[in-house]
């Protein structure tokens, strides 16, 4: 891959972002969460109950940072924390069934905008999008596991 195709991948996938956050910040707006609380119940929907310290790995922060959100969001009840039985270090999150609505209600709310438009009937440019984006996240895997390899080796 030639430089300028990684430059132009990058810069795709910026507005990608920008655009997808523009999208889920509106929605989670409209019950009071931020994007980055967004994010982490939907980390916690698709990863299930786990340690702040798995959670923060998932987000990419600190545990503390982690550990601050998930408060406010306990406080909002849309999160449960509890202490491990075992180590009563380890505090785990879990979603609340009032943070799962919120959650279902965000995905419906999107489904209907995207039904509207007519992307969602388009089956066949999603399923390409879809696996493009599988080959680069695929493509991106190998990168870092190379550069993990190297660093063992130097």
């Amino acid at each position: 891959m030639n430089p300028k195709d990684l430059e132009d991948i990058r810069e795709l996938l910026r507005g990608l972002e920008f655009n997808l956050n523009r999208m889920l910040q509106a929605d989670y707006a409209s019950y009071g969460i931020t994007l980055l609380q967004g994010r982490l119940l939907s980390a916690v929907k698709l990863e299930g109950d786990m340690p702040i310290g798995r959670l923060a790995d998932l987000m990419n922060m600190t545990p503390s940072n982690v550990s601050i959100i998930c408060k406010r969001l306990e406080k909002m009840e849309y999160l449960s924390r509890s202490r491990c039985a075992q180590d009563a270090r380890v505090v785990r999150v879990s979603l609340t069934e009032k943070g799962a609505n919120i959650l279902k209600n965000i995905h419906l709310s999107q489904k209907k905008r995207f039904e509207s438009t007519g992307y969602a009937t388009q089956k066949e440019n999603l399923e390409i999008i879809k696996n493009g984006l599988i080959r680069l996240n695929q493509m991106f895997e190998d990168t870092v596991e190379q550069k993990i390899q190297e660093e063992k080796y130097d």
